[in-house]
C-alpha cells in the first residue's frame, strides 16, 4: 500500500496480493465507494487522479479507471521494441506513479518515456535511451504546464510536453519538483558534507537558484509561487524566498521529516507525527537572512501561529485556506507526491480535511 490520492471528495488507495488492488473511500466518512480487483498482484505505490480518471500501473500494464465508479476506460502495455541491432526486446512499464498534465499521461518503461492521450490511451510520442544495453530511465516522471521531465541515462531531461522535443538537460540525477520554468533537485552542496536544494532553468539547464543562507542538510523540497520549503535531515522545515534564496523562517519539529507538502498557507511535515506549519503565521519566529536556526520553543510543542502537531488526537488544524477537489482542478499535473508544485500535498490534505470535518 502506498500514499493515497485525493480528488472528488474521494480517497484512492492501492493494495497488493489477494486484497482489492484499488479502493475508493468517501473522504468525509471513510465509507466504501467502490473497489477494483483483478488488475494484478503488483501495483504501483500510488494512484494518480486527473480529468475524472484514476491511473494505476499493475503487473506492467497502465490502467485508466473512472474516478467515480471504477469502470475500466482503457489500458496500455508497451510490448516489445526493435532496437538498432535489429533485435526485439521487451520494454515494460515501471511501477512508479505516472504524471498527468494538459490531457497527457506520462509513464516510464525501462528504456522509454511514453506520452499517452489521457482520454483514449493512444500514444502521442515516446523518447528512448540511446544506449539500450546500459542506459535506462529511472525514478518517476514529473509534469507541469507545458513541460515534462524524467531521469534519462543518469541526468534529468526536460521535454516539451506537447511534442516530446528535448528542451534541455540538467546536470543531476535527482528530480524532486518541476514548475513551468524550473526544476528543483536535492543535490550535494559545494562543501560536499551535506545536501542542499538547487533550482535549474528548464529552458537552458543552468543553475539559477540556491538558498543564500541555508546551512542544514536538506532531505526533501516542495515549492509554491513564493517560496521553496525544505525538510531538514536533522529536524524540521525551513522556507526560502523563491526569487533570491533568502531565508524566511525555520521551525524545528523535533523529528526528521519523511514527507513534506504545501497546501494553501499551510506546510505539512510528516515524521513521527504530522505537523501543520502556518506559512502566514504572524507570531512565528522569522528566520531572517543570516541562517540562524530559529525554531519554536522546544521543537515538539506547537505555537499559536507556528506549527501544530497532529499525532492522532483531535488537534485543531484547518483554517479557511482549505481547498476542495472538483472538476475544475482536473488539469492539476498529477495528484501524487512530487508530481506537481505542491508535491505530496493531496495525501496530507485528506488528513487535514478529516480534522476540519471533526471540528
Amino acid at each position: 500500500m502506498g500514499p493515497p490520492a485525493v480528488a472528488y471528495d474521494t480517497v484512492y488507495v492501492t493494495s497488493r496480493g489477494d486484497e482489492p488492488n484499488l479502493t475508493a473511500l468517501d473522504v468525509a466518512t471513510g465509507d466504501l465507494r467502490w473497489q477494483e480487483s483483478g488488475l494484478g498482484s503488483e501495483t504501483n505505490l500510488s494512484p494518480t487522479v486527473a480529468g475524472g480518471l484514476v491511473f494505476l500501473v499493475a503487473d506492467k500494464v497502465l490502467y485508466a479507471l473512472d474516478a467515480h465508479g471504477g469502470e475500466r476506460r482503457w489500458q496500455f502495455e508497451p510490448g516489445t521494441v526493435t532496437t538498432d541491432d535489429g533485435q526485439e526486446r521487451g520494454d515494460y512499464l515501471q511501477r512508479d506513479s505516472v504524471a498527468v498534465a494538459g490531457g497527457t499521461v506520462f509513464a516510464l518503461s525501462n528504456k522509454r518515456l511514453i506520452a499517452l492521450d489521457a482520454e483514449t490511451g493512444d500514444e502521442r510520442w515516446t523518447d528512448g535511451v540511446d544506449d539500450w544495453a546500459s542506459s535506462t530511465f529511472s525514478g518517476r516522471p514529473i509534469a507541469a504546464d507545458g513541460v515534462a521531465a524524467a531521469v534519462k541515462a543518469g541526468v534529468v531531461t526536460i521535454y516539451d510536453a506537447e511534442t516530446g522535443t528535448e528542451r534541455s538537460t540538467v546536470p543531476t540525477h535527482s528530480l524532486d519538483v518541476l514548475t513551468d520554468d524550473r526544476v528543483y533537485a536535492v543535490t550535494d552542496a559545494e562543501d560536499g558534507d551535506r545536501k542542499t536544494v538547487t533550482g535549474y532553468d528548464s529552458e537552458t539547464g543552468d543553475r539559477v537558484w540556491q538558498p543564500s543562507d541555508g546551512d542544514g542538510s536538506v532531505a526533501s523540497a516542495v515549492v509554491d509561487d513564493d517560496s521553496v520549503y525544505v525538510g531538514l535531515e536533522e529536524s524540521g522545515v525551513a522556507a526560502f524566498d523563491r526569487t533570491d534564496g533568502r531565508g524566511e523562517w525555520r521551525v524545528d519539529t523535533g523529528t526528521e521529516p519523511r514527507q513534506i507538502a504545501v497546501v494553501g498557507d499551510t506546510v505539512y511535515v510528516g515524521g513521527d507525527s504530522l505537523f501543520a506549519i502556518r506559512t502566514d503565521g504572524e507570531d512565528r519566529v522569522d528566520g531572517g537572512g543570516d541562517g540562524d536556526e530559529n525554531s519554536s520553543d522546544d521543537g515538539n510543542e506547537s505555537t499559536d501561529a507556528g506549527n501544530e502537531s497532529i499525532d492522532g488526537s483531535e488537534n485543531e488544524a484547518a483554517d479557511d485556506t482549505d481547498t476542495e477537489s472538483s472538476d475544475d482542478a482536473d488539469e492539476t499535473p498529477g495528484f501524487t507526491a512530487g508530481t506537481s508544485i505542491a508535491g505530496g500535498a493531496l495525501a496530507l490534505e485528506w488528513l487535514r480535511r478529516r480534522i476540519g470535518d471533526d471540528e
